[in-house]
């Protein structure tokens, strides 16, 4: 199951469309993914043994610095379509159909609550 679910965030990342993040490095154990319009910007997803009974927790990066940690109660895919909505919203940028389609339920729910709109390309 986590395999497949990594194959999904990879098409969503590897997508041409995709203008918000890249991924830096990929297995079981983490995602390390770099913002693209600022390569200072890093988050690492750690993937927990036990996932996904155990959620996974993701670690900000600023210039190689660690900011902040966040110990999520979602799964691995929506912890990677939040950030590329944060990402979308901070820098202003277009997010791509495919990764709205990871979760285009939990899009529509945020895009409500926080009454944004951002471009889908």
């Amino acid at each position: 199951m986590l395999r497949q679910e990594l194959v999904q965030i990879l098409g969503a990342l590897n997508d041409p469309s995709n203008k918000l993040l890249d991924c830096k490095h990929c297995s079981t154990k983490c995602l390390l993914l770099g913002v693209k319009v600022d390569p200072d910007f890093r988050t690492l997803i750690l993937i927990p043994d036990a996932y996904p009974q155990t959620l996974p927790k993701q670690i900000f990066f600023y210039n190689l610095n660690p900011g902040n940690q966040i110990d999520h109660v979602i799964s691995l895919t929506d912890v990677v379509l939040l950030t590329m909505i944060n990402v979308a919203k901070h820098f202003q940028q277009p997010i791509s159909r495919l990764a709205v389609s990871l979760n285009s339920e939990l899009y529509g729910l945020i895009c409500d609550r926080f009454r944004m709109i951002l471009d889908v390309i």
